[in-house]
């Protein structure tokens, strides 16, 4: 019997073990070499917690309704930025990618894609690289979830760590597939009606500018600082070093205004770049209100 590349698995944390009875259900629709894995490991992440092997039943019926070839497809694996790799028609691997409705077959046999995920050629079609950018933002993980951008890139968003945030993988499967459609079929369109429950995912927020006395006065209006755990400045000569700090500055060596932030001991990341002071301040805004809701969810 063939077996998988264990290499990738060495730091591998289990959430559940796997129970006879769902090995019995998958054992002739599944290559052997996941039926092992799965009596050694159980479920749960890997890879620096990028990947999860995770229990088809709890994900093939979304699965099933968001992709095109779903009643043949039992999902295995989910990186922590929503792509779903499954077993499909019981021959080949393929890659879902629910962000940007896309899918791709990448191996011809479960051991295939081990042997490539251990030799990290599959970093940059994971996007191994961006999550370890958004780690650097949000370091929170949670087995039975992933990320999701407010506003989608697909949708009209901008690619940014910072408007990543964690949500429920069913969750994110069933938005993804009520705001974009099926994956390989048909895709939706709202046109200009979109639902009040959905605005936040699409884009043109990014767009926002503001001038200081606006910023200023819907800071003040609004109370944003007693409504999460960061301060803001926006003094122009330089970044504050206090920790945890949203702010904007004037950059007099580049001639540009950078929009930044400070986690603990004052140190500054996330710096942005704009060429005007209302834009950048749109984009502190946007950072800002986003924080804010993650901070009452």
């Amino acid at each position: 019997m063939a077996e998988i590349d264990k290499t990738v698995l060495s730091d591998f944390k289990q959430e559940n073990i796997v129970e006879e009875s769902l090995l019995i259900k998958y054992k002739s629709v599944v290559p052997d070499s996941v039926i092992s894995m799965w009596k050694e490991y159980g479920f749960g992440s890997f890879c620096e917690d990028f990947l999860k092997v995770i229990n088809p039943d709890d994900y093939r019926e979304l699965v099933e309704k968001s992709y095109f070839n779903g009643a043949n497809a039992i999902p295995l694996l989910i990186s922590y930025l929503g792509d779903v790799v499954v077993w499909e028609d019981n021959d080949h691997v393929t890659l879902i990618q629910y962000k940007n409705c896309k899918y791709s077959r990448i191996a011809d046999s479960v051991e295939e894609f081990f042997s490539r995920l251990s030799d990290k050629a599959y970093d940059q079609l994971l996007d191994k690289k961006y999550f370890e950018e958004v780690m650097n933002v949000d370091p929170i993980i949670e087995y039975d979830s992933c990320f999701i951008q407010r506003p989608m890139v697909i949708l009209g968003g901008t690619k940014d760590p910072f408007r990543m945030f964690n949500i429920q993988i069913d969750k994110f499967l069933d938005i993804c597939y009520k705001l974009i459609g099926v994956v390989g079929g048909e895709r939706r369109s709202f046109g200009d009606s979109v639902p009040e429950e959905f605005k936040l995912y699409f884009g043109d927020r990014g767009e926002r500018k503001l001038s200081r006395y606006q910023f200023i006065s819907e800071m003040n209006s609004q109370q944003w600082e007693r409504k999460m755990y960061y301060g803001i400045n926006i003094d122009k000569d330089g970044p504050s070093h206090a920790g945890y700090i949203y702010g904007c500055y004037y950059d007099e060596s580049n001639k540009m205004w950078v929009v930044y932030q400070t986690g603990e001991r004052g140190v500054v990341y996330g710096e942005i770049s704009f060429d005007s002071e209302e834009e950048a301040l749109g984009e502190l805004k946007n950072r800002i209100e986003e924080e804010i809701r993650q901070h009452s969810m």
